[in-house]
């Protein structure tokens, strides 16, 4: 009799559960619909991504777009203002300023992918091999990570660069480096915390491997946090990468960059400060937009404004 009670009781619970609706909101959301859920409620967020995909159009495109070729030089019509024939003026070789910007947008964007990519995946693995392993192997890889986080990133380039040679190898070399502690420490903290939850012991107990625990139950899992961080990241790669650059010890002339035009227009900052400024301004635009698409990334992946939005 007790028996058929609690299947009684069950079949209940069983049909009461069966008839209770489902609420559409606690359904697992697909993470792209809710980031571009989060980008249309942003206009800040949208404005920095039609930004960034006209620069990097604008990069791709720089040879059907470029007007002339950055690198031909016209001696006669050296340090023109704006005209119909040269839309943003020449510099001092006589160079079309507006094909140099274009073809600099090539070279800032090309170096900001090499740098993040490598210091992503570099930095990621760290991070998630030292917050799952934890002990003397977290110890020893975050003293090192502590360590390059102790040398600013533009000090470490001029090092590497000196010390290497100014090319674009080095110059990628130097930024992935400095760029790979920001990735690690993000890694590491949420690893640190999902290795104790009950689905990964779950997996341990199944007799999953470290390797496949670490990438398939704790990268997920972090993605939204490292997407803010590699969009912040390109940001100060193409800023390290134009400071060097107008050092003298980046990308070396004749190559287009935003750095180097700057530092080959100082001597006219009085009589054409228009040499200086639009580079200046191609650099400000393209840094804000990865900071703006950045901080909207972030947003999408805060459950409090998803919840306060939704």
């Amino acid at each position: 009799m007790i028996e058929a009670k609690l299947k009684e009781n069950n079949e209940g619970v069983l049909a009461q559960n069966n008839q209770m609706p489902v609420d559409k909101k606690a359904k697992s959301s697909n993470p792209s619909k809710v980031y571009w859920k989060v980008f249309k409620t942003s206009p800040l967020g949208i404005s920095g991504l039609v930004i960034l995909v006209l620069i990097i159009f604008a990069a791709i495109a720089a040879p059907i777009l470029a007007p002339y070729d950055p690198l031909t030089q016209n001696i006669t019509q050296r340090v023109q203002g704006i005209s119909a024939e040269h839309w943003l003026g020449t510099d001092a070789y006589g160079r079309d300023i507006l094909s140099r910007i274009i073809f600099g947008a090539q070279t800032s964007l090309t170096v900001g992918l090499l740098s993040v990519l490598a210091s992503g995946v570099i930095g990621t693995a760290i991070g998630i091999f030292a917050g799952y392993k934890g002990g003397k192997f977290d110890e020893i890889l975050m003293r090192i990570i502590e360590s390059i986080m102790s040398i600013p990133m533009l000090l470490l380039g001029l090092m590497l660069l000196v010390a290497l040679g100014s090319n674009m190898t080095t110059l990628v070399t130097a930024l992935s480096i400095g760029l790979v502690p920001s990735c690690a420490r993000i890694a590491r903290g949420p690893a640190l915390e999902i290795k104790e939850s009950e689905y990964v012991k779950a997996a341990i107990a199944s007799g999953a491997s470290s390797f496949r625990i670490m990438v398939v139950h704790i990268l997920p899992n972090i993605m939204g946090s490292l997407l803010v961080v590699v969009t912040l990241n390109m940001a100060s790669a193409i800023r390290i990468e134009a400071s060097l650059s107008f050092l003298g010890i980046g990308i070396q002339p004749p190559t287009p960059t935003w750095g180097n035009m700057i530092k080959d227009s100082l001597s006219y900052l009085t009589t054409a400060p228009s040499l200086a400024i639009f580079p200046g301004l191609a650099l400000m635009i393209t840094v804000i937009a990865f900071n703006l698409i950045g901080d909207t990334i972030r947003d999408a992946s805060d459950p409090y404004i998803i919840r306060k939005r939704g």
